[in-house]
């Protein structure tokens, strides 16, 4: 451990801070694959993706965060045409409702979610979402 990240990690524990990487391989597809096509497999996929945001609460013991900074990287095929960078959104969207079910926030405003970032999308053998959470316990 370098004494930067020894640093880091002392002005986190004294600031109550907290961070967490959760990491969903597709076995399912985004939503925007569909959308617009069927209404009912959309909001099929929209409980998929809330139900992952509610599990990776409980699974990585997310508590309740204030002042939350998301990060998302979408991770696609090693072949085929790359989506655009919002193509996950309505996935994403999903996700932050299931983190609100899991009371990690009281509701997504911009008094507990104050960033949303999409990182540039990177080829992957495994695609998926990756989200970096990082906020201030409640």
């Amino acid at each position: 451990m370098s004494a930067d990240t020894a640093q880091a990690e002392t002005v986190a524990s004294e600031l109550d801070i907290f961070q967490c990487q959760v990491s969903i391989d597709l076995s399912v597809q985004l939503q925007n694959q569909i959308a617009g096509r069927n209404w009912k497999a959309n909001n099929d996929l929209k409980v998929v993706w809330k139900d992952a945001g509610y599990w990776a609460a409980r699974q990585h013991k997310i508590p309740s965060l204030r002042g939350v900074e998301l990060i998302v990287s979408q991770r696609c095929g090693k072949q085929g045409r790359l989506p655009d960078i919002a193509s996950c959104m309505p996935s994403v969207k999903a996700f932050i409702d299931g983190l609100q079910v899991a009371k990690v926030f009281p509701d997504d405003s911009r008094d507990y979610l104050s960033s949303l970032t999409f990182n540039k999308i990177e080829r992957s053998v495994q695609p998926g979402l990756d989200f970096q959470l990082t906020g201030t316990r409640a």
